[in-house]
C-alpha cells in the first residue's frame, strides 16, 4: 500500500507549488494522512481534546477539509487519516497519556471528530518521541520511563474506544523512529509487540537518519549499512528489529523522503566526499522536484552508492554557487531498491513525506512509481 502525508500548509503555495488536496493523484493512492492536528490541553490541564495546527488551511471554505470530502466521494477506498503531533507539535502527548482520564479526553476528541468528519478514515498517532525529552523553540518537550506503557494503554484504549462507539472501520497507525538504537538502549519507549493487536499499520520513518547535526557527509535514508550510515541509521536494520519483536512484517510501512539533507563538503570529487567530515554545516534542503532537475546538469556528478543503496549529488564545479554540495536524496535507483526490498520481505508498503516534494507538473513520477509497484488499487466513483 502507499501512504503519503499532505501537509495542510502546502495548500498556501510558495515553494511548495500550492498543491491542493484534490490536485493529489488520488487514484494511485490507499492513504492519505493529513498532518498536523494537535493537542491543545485545556488551561487545568483536566482534558486533551486535539485541535488543526492552522484551522483556516483545513476548516476554512473551500480549503482541505471541503476538498476531502468532494475527493473522497470520487474515491471511496482512499483512506483518509487524521495525523496528530509531528516533531513539531507532539509536546503534550506524555502529560496526556500519563492519566486514564487525560487518555480518555484525548480519545473522547478523536470520537467526536470522526463523527463531525466522516470522511475520515482513521488517526494516526505521530508521538515524536515515548521516552524521549528535548526543547524546541524555546519549549520543553518533557517525557517520562513512563510513556512506553502509557502509550500502549492509549493505543489499546483508543481502538476498544472505536469499536465501542461504532467506528470499528476506522484504522489506527502509528509513526516509529528510524534509530534501532535508541529503542534498545530505551531513550525512545515503544513496545512494538503490545501495541500490535490494536494498529493497523507502524509507519517508520525512514528519513532523517543524518542531518544539520550530524559531522559528516551521510545518506539520510539508506537502505543497507554502510560507510557514509551512522551505526543503526539503515532502513535494513530497524525493519530487522521490529521484525524480531514479533510484528507481522505486511503491517510495517518504510518511508521514502521527497526532499534532501545537505552539507557542504571539501573534496576534489563525490566519491571522495562521501562520509568525509562536513566542512562548513548544513546546505540548504531542497523538495525532490528541485534537487532532480540538477541530474547531469554542468558541475553536478549523479552518484549512487551501490553499499548502501542510496543516491547522492555533489558540486565539483569551482564557479557554481553549490561549489561542494552533497545532497543526499531519494533517487529513481533508490526508490526501486527500496521498493524490491519491500517485496522481498513482504512488507506492508510505503510511508512519503511529502506529497508537495514529487512533481506535480509531471503527473507525480515518484508516487506512480511506488504505486505500480505496490500495486495500489485504482479505483473511482463516477
Amino acid at each position: 500500500m502507499l501512504c503519503i502525508y499532505y501537509a495542510n500548509w502546502s495548500i498556501y503555495g510558495g515553494s511548495r507549488a500550492g498543491l491542493q488536496v484534490k490536485d493529489l493523484p488520488w487514484d494511485r493512492l490507499a492513504v492519505i494522512n493529513h498532518a498536523f492536528w494537535r493537542i491543545e490541553p485545556s488551561d487545568d490541564f483536566s482534558t486533551f481534546p486535539i485541535a488543526p495546527i492552522d484551522t483556516a488551511a483545513d476548516l476554512g471554505s473551500g480549503m482541505c477539509f471541503d476538498q476531502y470530502t468532494e475527493m473522497t466521494a470520487l474515491f471511496p477506498d482512499v483512506a483518509v487519516v487524521l495525523s496528530i503531533g509531528g516533531w513539531t507539535d507532539t509536546r503534550w502527548f506524555s502529560r496526556m497519556a500519563r492519566t486514564e482520564a487525560g487518555r480518555r479526553s484525548f480519545i473522547d476528541s478523536c470520537i467526536e471528530t470522526l463523527k463531525e468528519y466522516p470522511f475520515l478514515g482513521g488517526i494516526d498517532i505521530d508521538w515524536e518521541y515515548p521516552g524521549s525529552s528535548r526543547d524546541h523553540e524555546g519549549e520543553a518537550y518533557v517525557g517520562s520511563s513512563d510513556d512506553g506503557a502509557n502509550f500502549t494503554a492509549l493505543m489499546r484504549e483508543l481502538r476498544e474506544s472505536f469499536d465501542a462507539a461504532d467506528l470499528a472501520d476506522k484504522i489506527i497507525t502509528y509513526c516509529a523512529p528510524s534509530s534501532s538504537a535508541s529503542l534498545r538502549d530505551g531513550r525512545i519507549c515503544i513496545d512494538f509487540a503490545a501495541i500490535d493487536p490494536y494498529v493497523a499499520r507502524v509507519n517508520v520513518m525512514t528519513y532523517d537518519m543524518a542531518g544539520s547535526w550530524s559531522s559528516r557527509a551521510l545518506h539520510h535514508s539508506a537502505l543497507h549499512p554502510g560507510r557514509a550510515v551512522e551505526a543503526g541509521a539503515s532502513v535494513a536494520e530497524i525493519v530487522a528489529y521490529i521484525l524480531s519483536l514479533g510484528v507481522p512484517a505486511a503491517k510495517i510501512n518504510i518511508g521514502s523522503p521527497l526532499y534532501t539533507r545537505g552539507w557542504v563538503v571539501e573534496a576534489a570529487n563525490g566519491a571522495e566526499a562521501l562520509g568525509k567530515t562536513v566542512a562548513d554545516g548544513a546546505a540548504e534542503s531542497f523538495e525532490w522536484y528541485e534537487i532532480v532537475r540538477m541530474e547531469g546538469q554542468p558541475g553536478w556528478e549523479t552518484l549512487y552508492d551501490e553499499e548502501s543503496q542510496a543516491a547522492y549529488l555533489y558540486n565539483s564545479d569551482p564557479d557554481s554557487r553549490y561549489y561542494q554540495h552533497f545532497y543526499s536524496y531519494e533517487s529513481h535507483r533508490s526508490l526501486q531498491a527500496k521498493l524490491d526490498y519491500i517485496d522481498e520481505l513482504g512488507l506492508g508498503g510505503m510511508i512519503v513525506w511529502d506529497a508537495a516534494g514529487d512533481s506535480a507538473a509531471d503527473d507525480f513520477p515518484m508516487m506512480t512509481r511506488m504505486a505500480a509497484a505496490l500495486s495500489v488499487k485504482r479505483i473511482s466513483k463516477s
